[in-house]
């Protein structure tokens, strides 16, 4: 058994989203590509019969909509994450070989009931129940009590994944030590 209370960051929290909706992120990324080459060739069949415009004005707002696909759903997420961020809650977890404990109330989510989704990126575990989703950072868990997170793996009756989300970046600006402070030179 695991009990962990914690703050999280807003790097943090971002990519919990991040790992959580991971299959969106896969179907983002051929909306882009679809839209890109719809665009070009909106842009290269004006370009052979410059006469018709209405091919521009199609191509135009194809461009906006790539743009709101690529950039507009990123800034979202990093303000409402910076916004939770923010507010300072204090959260916590307890995982148990049967489920999990958390949330305001402390609610217990079994195992056996529920569609489970363990996910595992560079920074934190993402637990996903049904629609619910929790966000444990790795800074916060001792070494030797990453167990508890392997036994639920082991159980077999969540499904694990590791996930790439690509954060390493952000984190790359300020390095933190184990017990979460910033490192200073």
């Amino acid at each position: 058994m695991l009990k962990i209370t914690y703050q999280l960051r807003p790097e943090e929290i971002e990519e919990a989203w991040i790992s959580a909706q991971w299959r969106v992120g896969i179907f983002q990324k051929w909306n882009q590509l679809l839209l890109t080459v719809i665009a070009l060739g909106l842009v290269f069949a004006y370009a052979r019969k410059p006469d018709r415009f209405y091919l521009m004005m199609c191509a135009v707002p194809v461009v906006i909509l790539l743009f709101c696909n690529s950039y507009l759903l990123r800034i979202v997420r990093r303000r409402r994450a910076c916004r939770l961020a923010k507010k300072k809650g204090i959260y916590g977890v307890e995982i148990r070989k049967n489920g999990i404990c958390a949330g305001k109330d402390w609610t217990f989510y079994p195992l056996k009931d529920r569609r489970w989704e363990m996910l595992n990126s560079e920074h934190v575990y993402t637990i996903k129940v049904d629609k619910e989703v929790f966000c444990i950072p790795k800074r916060v868990i001792p070494m030797e009590e990453e167990e508890a997170l392997e036994a639920l793996k082991k159980a077999g009756e969540c499904r694990y994944r590791n996930i790439i989300t690509g954060k390493e970046k952000v984190y790359g600006k300020t390095k933190y030590r184990k017990d979460g402070e910033p490192e200073v030179k």
